[in-house]
């Protein structure tokens, strides 16, 4: 046994975390086996029978530790904050075992009660012990030297004891009861199977937040079977794929294990699964591999720019002879699709702008269509010449009409009005 832990813990130092599996044998590990996080990136690791246990402490910088422990037979362990405790029935005492996991100190306490059916414990953060029986409706609370301190009566039969950050908490057939407060919390009713993880429980594909006075709230839920969370993040597997979830739920980063996977326990940046072959294999929260996301497309309620005039539905620019092109790099316009057609409807993929062009963004669902002042250009050609500025003399000699978007070209120092100043800018050009 000696040889084989002394290799375990080499392979565990050289991988540092790195994936790797620990094969739970017949040897190494008894008939009962639970897994806890210690919120820090190690796990306790404990295994019993009805004669003996063993705690290991999986630290999160590669250290491993055993302690075996002979001659309890245990009948139940839970890790409550910094404790583990660890219930076993001799002849006419229940020894109540408390492990603090930080400096690996046991106390233990022998109580009377042994008239408790499938006895139930947790403790607090103060190392208060909470003792009842399973389906029981009141609990013992010992201090750490083992004295009974108070007995507290639950409206119900309890089914499951455990510590949130600050509080104790028993789930019974009338729902979650705080016992530090000893009242009914109101919220969820999980399945015994929960696990925790401080203000966080998870059971099967649920993630809940735990509330000293509302109780557990579902706050995500998986489409897979397996999920689990740190204070920061969430996991979630098919049963051989281990995907890690942002805040909207959505996928970022995922390893494949290439095992069938039956649980995972999350702690700080590692995460433990036992597989079905009873094997544990960790893996670096680092080490996964990131998730291309999909780009979601952006489509702006209106085209925006910082170098052309945008007013209403029409875009003016200064620009002679701008390319479509070029005037497609001064525009912000997301994810949309152009279509550019000339003053006479033709579809345009290139060429130089005019005065009558227009541009539709389509894309979204969304249509959004502007029309194209180039200032200064009348006649459409996207250059200012000589045709302009004729169109601009009979104009003021009234010897034609202008439409509103030529008088928008027109008007070449937008002052609403078109003047002689207007037509010597455009000859000027």
């Amino acid at each position: 046994m000696k040889k084989l832990l002394c290799k375990l813990i080499s392979v565990f130092i050289i991988c540092c975390f790195i994936p790797f599996s620990l094969t739970a044998g017949s040897s190494d590990y008894f008939q009962n086996t639970k897994i806890f996080s210690d919120m820090n990136g190690g796990f306790r690791l404990i295994t019993y029978d009805s004669t003996k246990y063993k705690i290991y402490s999986l630290y999160s910088d590669g250290s491993i530790f055993e302690n075996a422990f002979e001659s309890f037979g245990v009948t139940n362990a839970e890790l409550s904050g910094k404790f583990l405790i660890v219930l076993s029935m001799t002849p006419n005492t229940l020894n109540i075992i408390t492990y603090d996991i930080k400096n690996g100190s046991r106390n233990i306490i022998l109580t009377d009660h042994t008239e408790l059916n499938d006895p139930i414990a947790c403790a607090d953060s103060n190392g208060s012990i909470y003792l009842c029986g399973r389906n029981d409706s009141h609990i013992y609370i010992h201090n750490r030297r083992g004295d009974l301190r108070d007995t507290v009566n639950l409206p119900g039969r309890i089914k499951r004891l455990f510590a949130g950050s600050a509080d104790v908490f028993a789930l019974t057939d009338s729902g979650l009861v705080n016992v530090s407060q000893n009242k009914i919390t109101g919220g969820e009713i999980p399945p015994e199977e929960i696990e925790l993880n401080g203000d966080f429980a998870w059971c099967g594909n649920t993630v809940y937040s735990l509330n000293p006075d509302s109780g557990l709230k579902t706050i995500y839920r998986s489409q897979y079977p397996l999920v689990c969370r740190t204070s920061s993040c969430i996991f979630e597997s098919d049963g051989r794929t281990i995907y890690r979830i942002n805040d909207e739920g959505t996928p970022v980063s995922q390893y494949d294990t290439g095992m069938n996977i039956q649980r995972i326990t999350a702690s700080a940046g590692n995460l433990a699964c036992i597989t079905a072959d009873n094997s544990l294999r960790f893996i670096d929260i680092s080490q996964m591999v990131p998730i291309e996301q999909p780009k979601v497309p952006v489509y702006p309620d209106k085209i925006v720019s910082s170098e052309v005039r945008i007013s209403d539905s029409t875009i003016i620019t200064e620009g002679n002879g701008t390319t479509l092109a070029q005037l497609k790099k001064k525009l912000n316009y997301g994810d949309y699709n152009i279509t550019a057609y000339d003053q006479n409807g033709r579809t345009k993929t290139s060429g130089t702008v005019g005065t009558g062009w227009q541009l539709t963004f389509t894309g979204g669902g969304n249509e959004l269509s502007y029309s194209i002042v180039v200032r200064g250009d009348l006649t459409g050609e996207g250059q200012v010449n000589s045709s302009d500025y004729k169109k601009a003399a009979d104009y003021l000699t009234e010897k034609t009409k202008l439409t509103d978007i030529e008088l928008t070209a027109a008007d070449t120092n937008n002052d609403g009005r078109i003047t002689l100043s207007d037509f010597y800018s455009i000859y000027r050009s």
